[in-house]
């Protein structure tokens, strides 16, 4: 799928990835971003994509050496499978699909994890980024007790 990307996510992954420092490691060059949203603008053969063809989307970037393709969600144009794409609504906007897959993904990992451990608790630290807020509900609906520290005061009263 080749996908005109609107908007992509920045996260703390995406940040270790261009300073080096993350698991997956390829040659330069390369646009780095795992994942954002847009318009699927062409696609391979067959009917198992085609539907996809002019749809909104959201996307995920896989960055394998094995299936290594230059172009992340920070380029122009993205090429990724049609299984790292997800339809959107018409009501949600490209900005709010951006962020889809790594902090839900991330999330939700987390708390099985828990689940597996038993955890009554769990301390969240920066809970009111994204992914905190996200652990805080997941946690809540899985009767585990979050513990949440923040960086300022402020954010104390938005939880």
């Amino acid at each position: 799928m080749l996908i005109k990307v609107h908007s992509a996510a920045l996260n703390p992954s995406d940040i270790l990835f261009m300073k080096g420092k993350y698991k997956v490691k390829l040659p330069y060059p390369y646009t780095p971003g795992w994942e954002g949203s847009g318009t699927v603008v062409a696609v391979g053969p067959g009917l198992t994509t085609s539907w996809l063809l002019g749809r909104r989307v959201a996307f995920m970037k896989k960055f394998e050496l094995a299936t290594y393709q230059r172009g992340g969600a920070f380029a122009e144009y993205c090429v990724t499978d049609f299984k790292s794409c997800i339809p959107l609504a018409d009501d949600i906007n490209f900005e709010q699909a951006a962020s889809f897959y790594v902090n839900p993904l991330t999330a939700v990992g987390m708390v099985e994890r828990m689940l597996t451990l038993k955890a009554k608790a769990c301390i969240i630290t920066a809970a009111a980024s994204q992914i905190g807020r996200m652990l805080i509900k997941l946690c809540n609906m899985n009767g585990i007790t979050p513990i949440c520290t923040v960086r300022r005061p402020e954010q104390a009263e938005m939880l």
